[in-house]
């Protein structure tokens, strides 16, 4: 029995699915499809005393389709000289989105870890720009966001997934 679908019948289905190559390449959109790319610094950046937010790292993607897009940011060990407090946020074309999350504290002069973040946005078709800013709020200290690499590779780097 075919299927009614503003009226528009589709014909030849079965018990199990559509049948055997009824659908290809050419049946598919050629905009929409999940991709993602990524960005790395490749400087060292070294925020002092209370920095106020600092533009980081940033990349620019052109999405095909209003979707939702996926953003993540692994930060590069860093390095403390005296009790800093650094956050890390997203902003989307300009706008916060999610959360500041913490990416670096030390009581004393050491080298450390550093927290990643990921949060997630709806978007328009078009093109729009991601940026990873970055902050120590403690005056009197330095937080040093470092660039580590191994084979000439970076190790901070901002990723998105979207529809392209």
């Amino acid at each position: 029995m075919p299927i009614q679908l503003l009226d528009t019948s589709i014909t030849g289905l079965a018990s199990g699915g559509l049948p055997s190559s009824i659908i290809t390449s050419t049946n598919l959109a050629s905009s929409g499809r999940l991709t993602f790319q990524t960005e790395a610094r490749t400087s060292n950046h070294s925020l002092g005393g209370d920095s106020g937010w600092q533009d980081h790292l940033s990349t620019t993607f052109t999405a095909g389709v209003a979707s939702r897009a996926i953003f993540w940011f692994s930060p590069s060990c860093g390095y403390e000289a005296g009790a800093v407090q650094g956050f890390f946020r997203f902003l989307l074309d300009g706008s916060k989105v999610g959360y500041n999350w913490c990416g670096g504290r030390q009581s004393d002069n050491n080298g450390a870890g550093a927290g990643g973040g990921c949060y997630y946005a709806d978007v328009s078709a078009g093109s729009h720009t991601v940026m990873v800013q970055a902050r120590n709020s403690v005056g009197g200290t330095t937080w040093q966001i470092n660039y580590w690499n191994l084979d000439g590779y970076a190790a901070s780097m901002l990723g998105v997934m979207y529809y392209a």
